[in-house]
């Protein structure tokens, strides 16, 4: 399930982030269409920040990642070299964040 979400949401964003080809921008319909709710926002913005698989952010470290739930939340993982549980909001300007990755 989560490549299929990911092939969806990437089919337009297939380049990688650095290599200059994402200036295109969305309006708000196709940013609606894309990302009905926060699931599907997390997943591309996962997507995008990792590729196939999640690096801590505070250790670098891609090996042994495990995926969590807090709350009944899934986006969570736990990285086995620091143990530091993290999400794609990890660092980032939206780390502190109550607005959801949609809006």
């Amino acid at each position: 399930m989560y490549r299929d979400w990911v092939k969806l949401l990437t089919s337009n964003w297939s380049a990688k982030p650095d290599d200059g080809k994402h200036n295109k921008t969305l309006g708000p319909a196709e940013f609606f269409r894309r990302f009905p709710d926060e699931e599907a926002a997390r997943l591309f913005l996962e997507h995008r920040r990792w590729g196939e698989r999640p690096a801590c952010p505070k250790c670098g470290s891609e090996e042994k990642q495990y995926r969590q739930k807090r709350g009944g939340k899934e986006g969570y993982y736990r990285c086995n070299h620091c143990a530091l549980v993290y999400t794609v909001r990890t660092g980032t300007f939206m780390e502190r964040s109550h607005v959801p990755l949609h809006k």
